[in-house]
């Protein structure tokens, strides 16, 4: 059987990223004919919105086999609306290829997408296209890439008539005292026989092997997605160089990085071990179907074993991101809607079907954060930008016939805490109306730290596992909603004591419980609200620098740096995420349209002055009275 190869295809909008993936299917012999981008005949953008619009918006996959490895490459969205879509492929992932343009270099979307690698730690190979193109680079675009990315490049070709239709390359010998001592500085075996003698070309290649696998070299190779030049030797660097995974255990675990509906619900999955079998059974369902991506397109298999990519069916209670026996480790997501918006249907017939239509798409799309509001009969999602609406918009027209109107975006807050606190209600003593007693302590955590929640085992009776359960659900239900209406974050929960009367307490004492204990614990220790703040690195003509400044301190930035590159003023710092799409808009008409803007996720910031809040969608555990009226309405 043939070794598996999970390989992205990352880059800019429009580097030609797509096109590269239609040319590796064509060179493996996968297609026998070149489909187009611009004519909408590609193989992996199939959406017909994708097709309209030229862009990949949903990832999609194919299969090729080159030097007896199954490559099953992942062609990724390039705009930055849809980065949320690229960072959940890059978990199923063994290996990225960054695409380049030639002629346009490095561009904010570039930067976006090697933060989300480097984060990764996954092996990157970064492929220049568009080299027959008049005004490609070679040495400048190198120079750009090692200064912008700040990785250590080494070209494994050298392009020949660049900037022409007859653009070539050539191979460049490793067996070289310059490659060798750059090799030799992230590996000091190989400095050390470097030192004693003579190196073989197989000891440079076990190095570069090495550097690859550990993030610290790149390899770089030139060529051009639409002539075909390059496309081989990037097949032969990817095969030879990327070392297989190999699963570190024999248990299951499936993550599922896809959800398509095409007349019925399918889950793309990723088996990082163990064997998936069809007719399986999971709490999130039975596998009714299994098909696996193989060169010749998907073939239905009985089971599936580690690094294989499948289109299983049955899996109705899967979700984007989760696992199917044993959970893979990974960091914190990298890139967070910090925007949302009311959606409303243009006609009042619409209305059950909007929310339904909506509720679909976000099984497709789990960041979009489907929140419905009953009070106001209102439904928001969030957004990472214009395109991303405007798709959700198409999609509603396209997919369910339903017309809606978007309000104007608002920014996303988030609560911190201010200080712990500790809230306890016992059992059978007034006001507790519930056959429960219970305490939580609760303590601010370090920025990025998200949601940790802890039972004391050391303090606790011995409950059934569903009590439990019932209890961290209810908590973490709670806190999407804090003091102010703003979802908590950076808090540490702590389960610290639990009374029943069995056989009289139920799961759904505890559940209601919970929330009043948990909001009487938030109150005590108070919280700030805080906006997101995004790290800018904005470039204009050097010329413009004082504009450019003048520009972003009208949107209430903080700068840290202004320096002069090549013909380019660069200006970083940090600003409220509210400001950037103002100075997106502004940023054309003060730079002749030659600014260069770039921004990601920095931070979240108290706000001064009066906080904001924001409406509930759920019931209200800090208004005690109205709380448990309301809960005594729904019995």
């Amino acid at each position: 059987m043939s070794h598996i190869l999970n390989l992205g295809v990352l880059a800019h909008v429009d580097a030609g990223k797509t096109s590269l993936t239609e040319r590796i299917l064509f060179t493996t012999g996968a297609i026998a004919k070149l489909g187009s981008v611009d004519t909408g005949t590609t193989h992996t953008d199939t959406l017909a919105l994708e097709q309209q619009r030229g862009i990949t918006i949903r990832a999609a996959v194919a299969s090729a086999m080159w030097s007896d490895i199954q490559i099953n490459l992942v062609d990724t969205p390039g705009h930055p609306d849809f980065i949320a879509e690229v960072e959940r492929s890059l978990s199923v992932l063994d290996a990225v290829v960054l695409v380049i343009s030639a002629v346009e270099g490095v561009q904010p979307q570039t930067r976006r997408l090697a933060r989300a690698i480097r984060a990764m730690e996954l092996p990157c190979i970064i492929f220049v296209n568009k080299i027959d193109r008049m005004g490609a680079r070679h040495d400048s675009l190198l120079q750009e890439i090692t200064t912008q990315l700040g990785w250590d490049l080494l070209p494994m070709v050298t392009p020949d008539d660049i900037g022409t239709q007859g653009a070539r390359i050539s191979a460049v010998d490793l067996v070289d005292d310059e490659v060798i001592e750059q090799l030799a500085v992230h590996d000091d075996a190989l400095l050390a026989v470097w030192l004693d003698g003579d190196v073989s070309a197989d000891q440079i290649l076990a190095s570069l092997r090495s550097g690859l696998r550990q993030c610290a070299i790149t390899p770089v190779i030139f060529g051009s997605a639409m002539t075909g030049v390059g496309a081989p030797e990037l097949l032969d660097a990817v095969t030879s160089l990327v070392e297989l995974s190999v699963p570190h255990a024999d248990d299951l675990s499936v993550q599922a990085f896809k959800v398509e509906r095409n007349g019925e619900r399918v889950v793309w999955l990723r088996v990082h071990s163990g064997t998936l079998a069809s007719r399986a059974e999971f709490p999130a369902g039975k596998v009714t179907r299994l098909q696996r991506s193989t060169p010749a397109g998907l073939e239905l298999v009985h089971q599936a074993g580690p690094g294989d990519i499948v289109l299983a069916h049955g899996l109705a209670g899967l979700r984007v991101g989760e696992f199917l026996g044993m959970e893979q480790p990974h960091g914190p997501q990298q890139f967070v809607p910090v925007f949302e918006t009311v959606v409303r249907e243009k006609r009042s017939e619409d209305r059950h079907r909007l929310h339904e239509a909506l509720t679909g798409l976000a099984d497709q799309d789990p960041f979009i954060s489907l929140r419905h509001d009953p009070r106001a009969g209102v439904t928001s999602v969030r957004l990472f930008g214009e395109v991303q609406k405007e798709v959700i918009e198409a999609n509603l027209l396209q997919d369910y016939g339903v017309q809606a109107d978007f309000a104007d975006p608002t920014i996303i807050c988030m609560e911190r805490l201010r200080d712990a606190a500790e809230a306890v209600e016992r059992i059978g003593v007034s006001p507790n109306p519930f056959a429960a007693g219970m305490a939580l302590r609760i303590s601010p955590l370090p920025p990025g730290s998200g949601v940790r929640y802890e039972r004391m085992q050391q303090s606790l009776g011995r409950l059934p596992l569903a009590m439990y359960l019932g209890i961290e659900e209810a908590v973490r239900a709670t806190l999407l909603e804090g003091i102010s209406g703003w979802e908590v974050t950076d808090i540490l929960i702590e389960l610290t004591m639990v009374e029943y009367w069995d056989p009289v307490t139920v799961v759904g004492d505890f559940r209601k419980l919970a929330p009043l204990i948990l909001a009487q614990a938030l109150t005590a220790a108070g919280a700030d609200v805080c906006e997101p703040i995004q790290r800018f690195r904005l470039a204009v003509p050097e010329d413009l620098l004082a504009e450019g400044i003048r520009l972003v301190m009208q949107h209430r930035a903080e700068i840290e740096t202004s320096t002069v590159v090549g013909a380019a003023a660069v200006i970083t710092g940090t600003m409220p995420a509210e400001m950037v799409p103002s100075l997106e808009r502004r940023l054309p008409g003060i730079s002749r349209g030659e600014g260069d803007l770039d921004h990601w996720h920095d931070s979240w910031r108290p706000i001064a002055g009066e906080s904001p809040t924001r409406s509930r969608s759920q019931l209200n555990p800090f208004d005690r009275a109205e709380y448990l009226s309301r809960l005594a309405g729904r019995l």
